[in-house]
């Protein structure tokens, strides 16, 4: 049995290469699919069952021994969950070394292989289309080309619309793990651009809004960005969520209102700003400061009854207004795509098209940042793989 790779690309895996700040964060340490994974095609059981399939101890075996790829545990870092890296602390290390695989098992790749359309072989089997005009053949059909996001590195929807032209429902495909935009605290966009928090404690606002994971947060120059803007940003965009709140509540140092109200009363003849100053950065203390309506020069002994009330909201509850979102272009994956209804739970064969099995990003899945996705990838493409081997295999016996 022959495998062949049609990479639309000059380069193989470059979404790989840009992924964890070319360093790869290659899976998480634990998974909870509840509050790890997303889907908008209903119970996220399928998942679960999915994942089960190939645990994370499988996949960290896979990667490590299987591939050869050493790998090193990272815990608690820059507000966010242990995950594991390549010990080579590059994300190539990892492209390489699964492109190696391959090839040592005969996996042929052919590069810039653009594939356009797929048609079903009156025998079985299918046709791959390609942009340069040629074709070519196989009994089955792996669709691996990933959602929207980044596409400037070949994801550009081309295998929704293989996809869709194949009968299959394709839910609306959304920008996810996405910067936002919005003004900052006592002023527009971009006054605090390049300030960093590790601390904050993020929700979406409303009674019961969804709670970021991590607490990584950083100012961008047109709004906001960090693990904990990423973990909550589907929720705002168009199709990510049923209806999108407004804004997020921020706790800044996340400690909580009565600890801040301790803090100003034992702040005595300090000034306000500088009893924020010694918690957050200073330009983010003073913006604080300007959004409460508290003077630069109030000492914490004097503030008034409105002015602590309002100092205190802006601490633990500061209201993020989003205007909109960086779009797919700055986007880590994208959301929406074919149903796992639309799929065999045993091996991702199409139940519409036989030969056809779909995988990763194409599919109406995604996890948070830190190597959730990852994790999908290996486990959604291994079944995949499996499945089409299988088919293929049966194919053959047949003729």
């Amino acid at each position: 049995m022959s495998v062949t790779i049609l990479e639309r690309m000059g380069e193989t895996g470059k979404k790989i290469l840009m992924s964890g700040g070319t360093r790869a964060n290659v899976l998480p340490a634990h998974i909870s699919v509840e509050g790890d994974f997303f889907t908008n095609s209903g119970s996220l059981t399928p998942v679960k069952r999915l994942l089960a399939s190939f645990p994370l101890d499988a996949q960290r075996s896979w990667l490590s021994e299987s591939v050869g790829i050493p790998l090193r545990l990272e815990e608690q870092i820059s507000g966010s969950s242990a995950k594991w890296f390549p010990a080579s602390g590059t994300s190539r290390s990892v492209r390489d070394a699964l492109l190696h695989a391959c090839r040592t098992r005969g996996v042929a790749v052919q590069h810039n292989a653009s594939v356009e359309q797929l048609t079903p072989r009156a025998g079985g089997g299918w046709t791959a289309h390609l942009k340069d005009g040629s074709k070519r053949s196989g009994d089955t059909v792996v669709l691996s080309t990933g959602g929207l996001s980044f596409p400037a590195v070949g994801t550009d929807g081309t295998g929704h619309r293989i996809a869709a032209s194949l009968g299959h429902v394709v839910e609306r495909p959304f920008p996810a793990l996405v910067p936002l935009y919005g003004p900052h605290p006592g002023g527009g966009p971009g006054d605090l651009a390049g300030v960093s928090l590790q601390t904050v404690a993020l929700r979406c606002g409303g009674a019961k809004g969804a709670k970021a994971a991590r607490s990584g947060f950083l100012f961008t120059h047109r709004g906001f960005s960090g693990p904990a803007v990423l973990d909550l940003s589907h929720r705002f965009v168009p199709g990510g969520a049923p209806t999108a709140p407004s804004s997020l509540l921020a706790d800044w140092t996340g400690e909580g209102r009565a600890a801040w109200e301790g803090r100003l009363a034992e702040g005595g003849a300090a000034l306000v700003s500088t009893r924020l100053s010694a918690a957050m950065p200073a330009r983010l203390a003073a913006a604080l400061c300007a959004a409460a309506g508290v003077p630069a020069e109030r000492k914490a002994a004097e503030l008034r009854r409105e002015e602590r009330v309002a100092l205190l909201d802006a601490l633990t509850a500061y209201p993020l207004h989003v205007t909109g979102d960086a779009g797919f272009p700055k986007a880590e994956v994208s959301g929406g795509g074919v149903p796992l209804s639309e799929l065999s739970s045993n091996s991702l064969e199409s139940k519409r098209s036989p030969g056809l099995f779909l995988c990763g990003e194409i599919v109406d899945v995604f996890g948070r940042i830190g190597g959730y996705n990852f994790s999908w990838a290996w486990a959604s493409g291994r079944l995949a793989g499996l499945g089409a081997a299988s088919s293929a295999a049966r194919t053959n016996l047949a003729t």
